[in-house]
């Protein structure tokens, strides 16, 4: 979990922060976010996580990653 202080996300630009193909309706009164949201998503369930964002009570975003269990086989 990475709790971010500041400025929020409008809450119709939420559902969408991660999709690759909504990045230019992803700007905010913080600026533009570019493509870093879309291609961490899409890096990170490559192997099998999930990544969530929520905007924080009071002020900023909190962004929660999921990793999946994985059993590495013994060195």
């Amino acid at each position: 979990m990475i709790d971010c202080e500041g400025k929020t996300i409008p809450a119709e630009v939420l559902p969408k922060f991660f999709a690759l193909f909504s990045v230019s309706e992803a700007s905010t009164s913080a600026g533009d976010l570019g493509l870093g949201p879309a291609v961490a998503h899409r890096i990170l369930s490559l192997f099998g996580a999930s990544l969530t964002v929520t905007n924080r009570e009071l002020e900023g975003i909190r962004l929660l990653v999921s990793l999946k269990d994985i059993n590495l086989p013994a060195a």
